[in-house]
């Protein structure tokens, strides 16, 4: 399965002063999955900020994400409407130093057709505050899904 989307990653007032922003656009947000067994998917993605002057949105910070998940969908995988929950891990750079950052969070697929679908989830990413480049934040996003069906 493979996506495109755009995401939206939202700081506390309190981290937003030490970032630099409170909300950043990332666009595009590419995703790739594998569903592995009983419920198990294998999920990547990358997002990046390669729009950072829209009109109605201005993003003052480069922010560069690489991100791996397990996802667990309560063995729905054949379903229309497919939620599931996350647990993985990212790097994120800021444009200061590289930082991991620990995920957890949750979703679901809607797929309206045999190969395409809309995928929707929201991501807390846990960082120590000891790391200079990025604190704990919220990631919300949304994209379009493809399967090729293997």
């Amino acid at each position: 399965m493979r996506s495109i989307g755009v995401s939206l990653i939202k700081f506390s007032d309190e981290d937003a002063k030490h970032i630099g922003d409170r909300y950043l656009l990332q666009v595009p947000r590419v995703n790739f999955s594998k569903y592995l067994f009983y419920g198990i998917t294998l999920d990547a993605s990358i997002e990046f900020t390669s729009l950072s002057n829209l009109v109605v949105f201005q993003n003052s910070v480069r922010y560069f994400s690489i991100s791996g998940a397990i996802l667990y969908d309560f063995n729905r995988s054949t379903e229309k409407i497919i939620p599931y929950i996350l647990v993985g891990a990212s790097i994120v750079d800021t444009g200061r130093i590289s930082t991991p950052t620990i995920n957890f969070g949750g979703g679901s697929t809607w797929w309206f057709s045999e190969s395409w679908g809309v995928k929707s989830e929201v991501i807390y990413k846990y960082s120590l505050e000891s790391f200079e480049s990025v604190r704990s934040h919220f990631q919300f996003s949304t994209g379009i899904v493809y399967s090729f069906g293997f």
